[in-house]
């Protein structure tokens, strides 16, 4: 019989596995992971309430979260690179303003932002925001599609 793991119908979000802050590099491509890990994986339908808090070196996915404030309720991811290749990492909580001047109306229309791999180097000047919807939705450097913000 198959198990099936539910988002609770009171609203609250959690986790199903003391392990699911090491899974969530597989958020968006397991199913069972995003079953298993709501919180982590970003698929609880709900305003953000928290976001992972970082500021570069200790980005890694594996950093604290942190409860946003009511006029912050986005989470707001910061990449910037630069042209020797390295490339600097922020994790914030993010207002409405924020996610519509830094993601809508710049970032998001840039290839380079759209395609963005942290796994290759680019030698090149440039910076990336990313602002997502969800608990915990900015855990990964580009968070999953479907968690991108989008104007109301």
């Amino acid at each position: 019989m198959e198990t099936l793991f539910l988002v609770p119908t009171d609203g609250q979000c959690i986790d199903h596995d003391p392990e699911c802050y090491t899974l969530h590099y597989a958020c968006g491509a397991v199913d069972l992971v995003d079953k298993l890990c709501p919180l982590t994986c970003a698929v609880c339908k709900s305003k953000t309430k928290t976001c992972h808090i970082c500021t570069d070196p200790f980005c890694d996915g594996t950093e604290p979260t942190q409860r946003c404030p009511p006029d912050e309720p986005y989470c707001l991811n910061t990449v910037v690179n630069e042209v020797i290749g390295n490339r600097h990492i922020s994790k914030t909580c993010g207002s409405e303003r924020d996610c519509v001047l830094l993601w809508s109306d710049q970032s998001s229309n840039d290839t380079r932002c759209r395609s963005y791999d942290v796994d290759q180097v680019y030698n090149e000047a440039f910076s990336c925001y990313y602002c997502c919807e969800g608990n915990n939705c900015n855990s990964q450097v580009v968070p999953l599609e479907h968690t991108h913000f989008r104007i109301h």
